[in-house]
């Protein structure tokens, strides 16, 4: 029946965005997709995962729901530009240095995890292991400059180079590569390699480049084949790199349902926060520096997240399957605004991406169609988690809005 329904609704809204905006690939139909895909796949999957709850289904139809009521009206008068031939004036000289800097930084870590590579037969698991023991350290000078400023250069120059990409340019493709390897091997995540799949796909997609039909597959493949293999280096648990996926993408789902089977043991019996995760990357800065110059006892927005979510549970009913921090953005709504949280937090996503769609489609500038290409993202990785509330985001905006400040006129005719 629930299958039925998200089959059902998903069709409504794609005829519906068809009729009204005469194309089917805009944010809310990106949005629908993903998330009927998420409950398809979390009613449907054999992998012996905990069952999400009716109540859980519920929230997904109802952010959906909102997601294209808002979106419908606050694009009311956005009519669909066919002029997709865009020139940016990127700061390639400026970004590749702020690169190597970023490079620099994260050498002491990455000379630790190559030894732990050759001592352990390249496994990352241990280099992740090894990572959350210095994050949990305490030593935060140390991981800011070390870790939180470098990723926050590689991810922002990711973004300005899946847009350059996306644009038949390949003038930070090699920097940026060499960034997102190192990084990865660094701390043995896959997530700068997602993300940049997501931005190339994402700026792809807002630039209307599949008229063209002008998308470089071998790009997507060859990415997605080194996720894979780091997948593979990081210990799949007796399961399959495509079950690997299925898990990370429908995983949250059960670990929402064992979230809100639990209330007391995750903050949601307290009272609503009201905004301060949501918007823990404006507001994560400055808790910071209150603490450091004034000595403030306050938590910064990402601690009142990652007490809850980074334990990991166990989400598995056959067998043991141990899962942590992705809970969809579902959890950080209802944490910010109680019962209210899924159409509160849904709208504003929505507001924010219908208001950087018209001021790209207004200024056609790199740096609103970079911040419309990290929303994008925020959209493909909803279903998993939300990822703007602590201070590498902060970071990463920061760097994105600087690498994005395209050169002047003169400085473009000095470059010829």
């Amino acid at each position: 029946m629930l299958v039925t329904i998200y089959f059902f609704l998903l069709f409504l809204i794609l005829i519906s965005t068809q009729v009204k905006f005469k194309t089917l690939i805009l944010p809310n139909t990106i949005f629908s997709v993903i998330w009927c895909a998420g409950g398809v796949l979390a009613c449907t999957n054999k992998l012996g995962l905990m069952k999400p709850g009716l109540q859980i289904h519920l929230s997904i139809l109802l952010s959906i729901i909102i997601f294209n009521v808002f979106y419908f009206v606050l694009s009311n008068n956005l009519n669909e530009n066919k002029d997709n031939k865009v020139q940016f004036n990127i700061n390639y000289k400026f970004i590749t240095v702020m690169c190597i800097l970023g490079i620099l930084l994260i050498i002491p870590n990455t000379i630790t995890s190559v030894n732990t590579l050759l001592t352990t037969g390249f496994s990352l698991s241990s280099v992740r292991i090894n990572y959350a023991s210095l994050s949990y350290s305490q030593r935060f000078f140390y991981m800011f400059f070390t870790n939180n400023i470098p990723i926050a250069i590689f991810s922002a120059a990711s973004i300005i180079t899946a847009i350059d990409l996306a644009n038949n340019k390949r003038n930070l493709l090699k920097i940026s590569l060499i960034c997102i390897f190192i990084g990865t091997i660094t701390f043995g995540g896959r997530y700068l390699i997602l993300n940049f799949i997501i931005y190339y796909i994402s700026a792809f997609l807002i630039l209307k480049k599949y008229k063209d039909l002008k998308i470089k597959k071998s790009y997507i493949l060859i990415a997605i084949i080194i996720l894979a293999i780091v997948t593979l280096l990081r210990g799949t648990t007796g399961l399959s790199v495509f079950d690997m996926g299925v898990l990370y993408y429908v995983g949250s789902f059960s670990f929402l349902e064992f979230i809100l089977s639990h209330p007391n043991l995750y903050g949601l019996l307290d009272p609503p926060m009201y905004g301060y995760l949501t918007f823990g990357f404006l507001l994560e800065p400055f808790i910071l520096t209150l603490k450091l110059f004034f000595a403030l006892d306050i938590d910064v927005p990402s601690y009142h997240f990652n007490v809850y979510a980074q334990p990991f549970v166990n989400i598995g009913v056959d067998k043991v399957i141990y899962y942590n921090n992705n809970t969809t953005i579902l959890y950080t709504f209802i944490r910010d605004f109680g019962k209210s949280g899924v159409v509160v937090g849904t709208a504003l996503l929505t507001s924010a991406v219908c208001i950087f769609q018209k001021l790209f489609k207004k200024t056609r500038s790199i740096r609103a169609i970079g911040v419309l290409v990290l929303l994008y993202s925020l959209i493909f990785n909803s279903t998993m988690v939300y990822n703007l509330t602590s201070i590498a985001s902060s970071l990463l905006i920061i760097f994105l809005l600087i690498f994005s400040r395209e050169k002047k006129q003169n400085e473009n005719i000095q470059n010829k």
